[in-house]
């Protein structure tokens, strides 16, 4: 019989995506001393897959752990267990126990539900805004990728702006992806802030996997969102990201997509 570690974590209308973010995700406590819970995560790493168990269902779910720059600890990629499957509301608390065994950790996860009168009346509400908002979303990501548009994706990722314009609101981002066995990084900025749903990239070559492939294939990231900044040094900051995934890549032998006279492979 081995260990048991376990937090527990109250669920907000911003972990459940009812504040308008895009990403899904909750806060790991840091009394729960994440490091160690989820074992040695380091800012520069890619998202790491955990499984987790359903207590009561036995079904696993693949998250992401991530430790961000700020250090907070996140676990990304909740959304399907938290709206899909239980319809979680605010207020609901997840628990999430690690048991340690001789050579294996296994992590599960347990809903427990807040009080049948939040259950009731606001629930139905939360759901129906959730339905709204998705086809909102839907709506908006079909209008962007109805055609490959060249003027406009110039003009959001930057490179028919000049370098004095102030951009209000921008989104530098990371997609991954795997074709064929072979894995790819795309760095990117973007002013219109799609999110991690739409928009993929103003390159040719990213608009191509993704017409040929369809968009499942992407997994995107959101690195860092700015306001108020000048063109010039949004590009300085998109670089240094691409730098960053440029080293990141050539030890984790993947493809970079980003432009440097040639695709790289790094």
């Amino acid at each position: 019989m081995g260990i048991t570690n376990s937090y527990k974590k109250k669920l907000s209308k911003s972990s459940l995506g009812l504040t308008g973010m895009h990403d899904i995700y909750w806060p790991v406590p840091q009394s729960s001393d994440p490091n160690v819970f989820y074992e040695d995560l380091d800012p520069d790493d890619l998202r790491k897959t955990i499984t987790h168990i359903d207590v009561l269902s036995n079904k696993k779910y693949n998250f992401e752990a991530a430790r961000e720059n700020n250090g907070e600890y996140r676990l990304y990629g909740v959304r399907k267990y938290l709206l899909e499957d239980n319809n979680a509301i605010p207020g609901d608390i997840v628990k999430i126990s690690r048991k340690e065994e001789i050579d294996d950790l296994v992590y599960y996860i347990e809903l427990l539900s807040s009080s049948q009168r939040i259950r009731g009346k606001d629930h139905d509400q939360i759901l129906k805004n959730k339905l709204r908002k998705e086809r909102v979303e839907k709506l908006s990501y079909l209008r962007e990728q109805k055609s490959y548009d060249p003027s406009a994706r110039k003009f959001r990722s930057g490179v028919s702006r000049d370098a004095e314009f102030l951009v209000e609101k921008a989104e530098i981002y990371l997609v991954k992806f795997q074709v064929e066995g072979k894995k790819y990084l795309y760095v990117g900025q973007d002013s219109h802030c799609a999110g991690t749903t739409a928009y993929f990239g103003s390159s040719l070559v990213m608009w191509h996997y993704e017409t040929t492939f369809g968009k499942e294939i992407f997994n995107k990231i959101i690195l860092e969102t700015v306001t108020n900044i000048i063109q010039r040094d949004l590009n300085k900051l998109e670089r240094k990201y691409i730098n960053k995934y440029l080293l990141l890549g050539e030890e984790k032998n993947w493809v970079s997509l980003n432009y440097t006279g040639k695709v790289k492979r790094v």
